[in-house]
């Protein structure tokens, strides 16, 4: 069946504030440690959200135009 990516995108509203850091990648680290299995799993959907929205916005304004998260983006 798969993930719905508009979906677990929209849980991380603030996803374009801040960007992934080290911390981030520390956390998942200490939760799966502790086997918390689903906050880690959170923490790097959160990251892995981050780092693409980032991409996409460098896309953006290397471009000069809109590009669409929802389409696979080609040179």
């Amino acid at each position: 069946m798969g993930i719905d990516l508009a979906r677990a995108h929209a849980r991380f509203p603030d996803r374009r504030t801040a960007p992934v850091t080290a911390a981030d990648w520390a956390a998942a680290a200490k939760a799966i440690a502790a086997g918390s299995g689903a906050k880690a799993e959170t923490i790097v959907r959160k990251a892995l959200f981050k780092s693409r929205d980032s991409a996409m916005a460098a896309l953006r304004r290397s471009r000069g135009d809109d590009v669409n998260v929802a389409k696979f983006v080609r040179d």
